[in-house]
This record gives C-alpha cells, structure tokens and sequence, in this order.
C-alpha cells in the first residue's frame, strides 16, 4: 500500500464511523509507514487514572501476543502511565522511566522485542488513542521521524475527540459549510464573523494544499499547514454528497479542561496543553494558532492567576485540578 502522514492524517478525519473501524482505518494506513519488521499495534486508553490505566479495543496488524502486551502495559508503574500516555505525543518506550522493569518490557524481551515506538493521541482529558511499532535490536528512531509523528498524534488526538462527541457528517451540526476551493456556503454563531470567516477559509485553502502535490514535493510542509485545529476551535472534516459533490464541514472541537473561569477558553486550553509538558510550539499546531499567541496566552494566564513564571503558573493549575 503506498501511504504517507497526510494519508494518515486524511484517515483521522473519516469520523462518521464506529471507533473501532476508525481505529482500524488508521492502523491499515500507518502500518506501511510505522512498521519495521515486527508488526503494529492500535488500542483505546483511559488514562485519567494514572494507577488504574484501561486499554480497550485492541488491534493488530501482523503481530503476535499483543493484547497480551496490552494488558501488561495496564500493570505500568503510575510515574510510567503518566508519563507515556499523559505527556508524550512520540517517543520509543526505552525513553521513558524505570522502562527495563515494567511488566511490559520483560514481556517483550520473551519475544526478542527490544523497544517500542509509540504514537499517542493524547489529548487533555486523560482518554486517547495508541499506535504502536515494536522494534528490534539497534534500531533507533532519529528525532526528525518523531517530530513528524508528533504532529500525526495531535490529528489522532482531534480525530478520537470528533468521534466520541459527534455525528460530524450532519451539516447541521457544523459551524460552517465550505467548498474544497475555501468558499463559506453556510456559517453560523461565532463561525459567521468576519476573523472567523477568514481563518476557516485559510485554513481549507492549507489543507486542501497539503492533501495535493506538496505531499510529495515536501512532505514536512504538508504536514505542518494541516494544524490540529483552526483558531483553537474547529476541525476540517470531510462531507460527500449523493452525487459525489464534497463539502467541507467545521466542526467545533474544543479539547477539554478543567482551570478557573476567570480565563478566556484560549487561556485554558493553552494552559491544559502546557501541562502536558508540550513546548509553545507544538501547542500553536494543536491549537492552530501562532507560537507567539501561545505565548500570549500564558503570560496572560499567569498575570490573572498571580504566577511569576511558567512553572509556578502550571503549579498553579495542578493544584486547581486537584482540589477539583
């Protein structure tokens, strides 16, 4: 199968199906792609409870005794949950701590399995989506591979939201309506002014961009103009016709948080992705916003919430949550 991250990313956003068969979807498309010789993995997670980690759905495209490994996975340390699957968009499993004596890693070492590469649609209520890839001895993942998978884990992780939430393929339900070439057919609400209006365009003429010819010619400004979100609010998601025609559908998604009203909703989710340990810049792609906005956002937060610097401000907000 010929397959590249825009496919990927394409496969995130057919939401109109049952989650296992959007999983499956995916895990057909990435496998081609994430495999390196030993087989892939796909499953659900509810990691809200970092000493109580669930796994559920579990698929396998040409492999052997995973869900044996899945469950062996929800017997982590709660330092290893929480680290893998509530701050970690790419990585391979050697990274993370105490990886040598978790159930997991002892399991794999039965089998010749030497590590695992990991992308995880993590998303900022603690319920997500895992692709995985297991590896062998001396194979390594260079950092530009991860960086490129990083940006695929925020559509997984938008991709899960929409599915949970919606049923994303009734025009009703959307915000707007646009044509492929970035022509608002119908708006409505906050999608009706004219910033809104504007980056919704945009944004359709980016990934519309992306899904054609700069896919081959460089894949990595494919990727970077098909944001997580446009203006930290909607989705793209794709709408056929009975006779072909396609539409394209912003749907709101917003990632949920749970910080102190007196914060605008940007605020919040800038705040709730923060403590993710992600760095400005990956925020501004899950957000769909600038770097520098993200910026903005904290500085602000922190001014509203008395907090002197990044690390006091996320403090802060880990105190909130868990006295909520």
């Amino acid at each position: 199968m010929k397959t590249d991250l825009i496919s990927v990313i394409e496969a995130a956003y057919r939401v109109e199906q049952a989650e296992d068969a959007w999983l499956g979807g995916i895990l057909d498309v990435a496998s081609p792609l994430l495999d390196r010789g030993m087989g892939c993995s796909a499953f659900f997670y509810d990691a809200r409870d970092v000493t109580a980690l669930r796994i559920h759905g579990f698929l396998a495209a040409a492999a052997n005794n995973d869900e044996a490994i899945m469950r062996a996975i929800e017997r982590s340390s709660p330092e290893r949950v929480a680290w893998v699957f509530r701050t970690q968009a790419c990585r391979t499993a050697s990274e993370g701590p105490d990886w040598q004596n978790q159930p997991a890693a002892k399991l794999f070492r039965t089998w010749g399995i030497a590590d695992v590469l990991f992308v995880n649609g993590l998303d900022t209520s603690g319920i997500g989506c895992f692709l995985t890839a297991k590896l062998g001895d001396g194979i390594r993942i260079d950092n530009r591979t991860k960086r490129r998978l990083s940006r695929l884990a925020t559509h997984l992780a938008a991709g899960y939201r929409l599915v949970r939430r919606l049923a994303p393929n009734d025009p009703d339900r959307a915000d707007a309506v646009l044509t492929p070439s970035g022509k608002i057919v119908h708006a409505q609400g906050d999608a009706k002014e004219p910033g809104a209006r504007g980056s919704l365009e945009t944004a359709t003429l980016a990934v519309e961009g992306a899904r054609g010819s700069l896919r081959r010619r460089d894949p990595d400004a494919a990727v970077e103009s098909w944001r997580g979100l446009v203006s930290a609010r909607w989705s793209l998601v794709d709408r056929f016709e009975r006779d072909g025609k396609r539409f394209v559908l912003a749907q709101e998604n917003v990632a949920a948080t749970d910080i102190r009203r007196e914060l605008s909703g940007r605020e919040r989710q800038a705040i709730a992705y923060a403590r993710m340990g992600h760095t400005n810049k990956l925020i501004a792609y899950e957000l769909g916003i600038s770097a520098s906005t993200v910026g903005v956002l904290l500085w602000r937060a922190a001014k509203k919430l008395g907090a002197n610097s990044r690390e006091e401000l996320l403090r802060i907000a880990d105190d909130e949550d868990t006295r909520g």
